[in-house]
């Protein structure tokens, strides 16, 4: 899955690359060139392969990649007590009753985490995993129970399970935070483990249907 870094560096080089054009078409009636048009391109490209961290590494403090990650897993709790509502696929309703199992666990010990450290959880404006959340949320409440809920709830697990996989890998990156790392270590290997699940039952399903 291309990661909220890799579509900002592919945006900053998109608009590079239109500059870079349109300086070329004008080389007849402007001074600079093919050859200019091209260094500006080069130089342009060169800013967006750090620009996606650099926004990262400033936006994010540790409370806003706690929040997240609190916020992820309290979302992904919602979803799975719609699902072993909702759900009529046993392998289904099994899976999200390890979803609520699981991410309960890791929201107490991110809580418990926020406490030692003394860091009161604040959101940022620019929250990249709320669109994600919100979507899988929104999606489940207005599906009515039967094997569509079932389909639609795994498929939504995938691409929030690799939002949150991508998100942890960035913040990672992006804290100087020792115990906060640890915390992110541990979390990973649950949340692909997650995602693989999803993605099992998803090709599972797709064979029932």
């Amino acid at each position: 899955m291309t990661t909220g870094l890799a579509r900002s560096a592919k945006a900053w080089t998109t608009v590079a690359v239109a500059g870079a054009l349109g300086a070329c078409g004008d080389s007849g009636r402007v001074g600079g060139g093919r050859d200019t048009a091209m260094q500006q391109l080069a130089d342009t490209a060169a800013l967006s392969a750090t620009a996606g961290f650099v926004e990262l590494s400033t936006a994010l403090t540790d409370a806003g990649i706690l929040a997240i990650l609190d916020e992820a897993h309290q979302s992904d709790s919602a979803a799975a007590a719609l699902a072993v509502d909702k759900a009529t696929d046993p392998a289904v309703k099994a899976f999200a009753t390890a979803m609520m199992e699981d991410h309960h666990v890791l929201r107490t010990e991110g809580e418990r985490l926020m406490k030692r450290l003394n860091v009161t959880p604040q959101l940022p404006a620019s929250d990249p995993l709320a669109p994600v959340t919100e979507d899988e949320v929104t999606a489940l409440r207005a599906t009515p129970r039967g094997p569509e809920f079932d389909r639609i709830y795994v498929q939504k697990e995938v691409v929030t399970h690799e939002a949150v996989r991508d998100f942890a890998e960035q913040a990672r990156r992006s804290t100087p935070n020792e115990e906060i790392r640890a915390f992110i270590d541990r979390t990973a290997p649950v949340i692909s483990r997650h995602l693989e699940r999803a993605e099992a039952l998803q090709k599972q399903l797709a064979l029932t249907t």
